[in-house]
C-alpha cells in the first residue's frame, strides 16, 4: 500500500467534519492532521512491529491508543458540536487504516485481531497491490499501483464532498 490510498481517505473523513468557511490556510493544518492520522499505523515508530503488521495494524492497539487520545483532547480541549465531530471523523480515518489494508491481494493479511489471535484479516481486491520498492524511481509498476489507488479510493472523497454539500455541517470548531 502506498500512503496515497491512506491520505485519500483521512481527507474523505475530514471534509465530513470541517465546519463551513474554513479558508485553504484553515484547511491545510487538518488536512496534514488527518493524513497523519489515516498513516498512523504505518509510522516507523521503535516497538511498534510495522514490517509484520501486527502491533500496528492491531485492531485492539489502535482503538486503545485512539480512545486515549479522544478521551484525553475532549477532556482537556474545547466542547462543542464542532470538536465533537472532528474528534470521531479523526478516530474514523486513523482506523480506517485498517480495513484499508486488508484490501491488498499480494499482503498476507494484517493481524487485526494480535494479541488474542495470530489469524490474519484479508478481504483482498486482486487489482491492489503494495510497492515492491519506495519511490522513486517512479517506474512503471509504481505509477500503475498509484494510478489504481487513486482509482479505488478517490470516490470516498468524492462521495464525502457530496455528503459535505447535501448535509453541509454545522457550528464551528472550539
Amino acid at each position: 500500500m502506498t500512503t496515497l490510498g491512506h491520505s485519500l481517505m483521512g481527507l474523505a473523513a475530514l471534509t465530513i467534519c470541517l465546519p463551513p468557511g474554513i479558508t485553504w490556510r484553515g484547511l491545510l493544518p487538518w488536512a496534514i492532521l488527518f493524513i497523519a492520522l489515516a498513516s498512523l499505523p504505518d509510522w516507523p515508530l521503535p516497538q511498534w512491529g510495522h514490517q509484520r503488521l501486527v502491533v500496528s495494524h492491531s485492531l485492539w492497539t489502535n482503538l486503545m491508543l485512539c480512545t486515549l487520545l479522544t478521551a484525553t483532547l475532549w477532556r482537556f480541549g474545547p466542547k462543542s458540536g464542532g470538536s465533537r465531530r472532528i474528534l470521531i471523523c479523526g478516530a474514523l480515518s486513523w482506523l480506517s487504516h485498517l480495513l484499508l489494508d486488508t484490501l491488498y491481494g499480494d499482503l498476507p493479511g494484517v493481524a487485526i485481531y494480535w494479541p488474542f489471535s495470530d489469524r490474519l484479516a484479508t478481504l483482498p481486491l486482486p487489482w491492489l497491490k503494495s510497492l515492491s520498492h519506495p519511490p522513486p524511481p517512479f517506474d512503471g509498476a509504481v505509477i500503475q499501483i498509484l494510478v489504481l489507488e487513486a482509482i479505488t479510493f478517490t470516490p470516498f472523497l468524492l462521495a464525502a464532498l457530496w455528503v459535505r454539500r447535501r448535509w453541509p455541517p454545522t457550528g464551528r470548531i472550539g
